[in-house]
């Protein structure tokens, strides 16, 4: 569970900058720059506080959830704002592949996380197995789903 509440808002923070990608384009440097350094002073304040022996002994409550809430979040809004200071990572051919395919890499990786305390061989595992389902699931959602099921067979059942 511990997992899940530290993601659980991320996700939709990258969907939410993904549908309005075109206002954070014209953000000027400066507002960008205020909220990657606050997202990150956010995240690592939250990160370090929850080593304080006081607040870990609430590991496994909901208190101790919402500290980790704002471990993730802030970071991976800075995560999502880096392209724009290195505009070469913002045209990279992987990352663009890697963000077409990141809801299916979101539902995908939960399943293989317990690969990863395997040591070297365990994140081998996790990184090919991760990969392989979600391109599966990708080619899945995108190509043959759409060829099943027509898309005004779609509108139909929502109306």
């Amino acid at each position: 569970m511990q997992m899940e509440a530290e993601q659980s808002f991320s996700f939709f923070a990258g969907m939410l900058v993904s549908d309005n990608i075109e206002k954070v384009h014209h953000l000027s440097y400066k507002k960008v720059s205020n909220i990657f350094f606050y997202s990150f002073a956010i995240g690592l304040f939250f990160y370090l506080s929850k080593a304080i022996p006081v607040i870990h002994q609430y590991k496994g409550t909901l208190p101790y959830q919402y500290i980790l809430l704002f471990i993730k979040l802030p970071l991976a809004i800075c995560c999502i704002l880096l392209p724009y200071y290195f505009t070469q990572l913002s045209h990279s051919g992987i990352l663009h592949k890697v963000g077409k395919c990141s809801l299916e890499l979101y539902l995908v990786h939960m399943a293989f996380l317990p690969y990863l305390s395997q040591g070297l061989k365990g994140m081998l595992w996790f990184t090919l197995l991760t990969a392989v389902f979600t391109i599966i699931f990708y080619l899945l959602g995108t190509r043959v789903i759409p060829k099943l099921v027509p898309i005004s067979d779609h509108s139909a059942s929502w109306g």
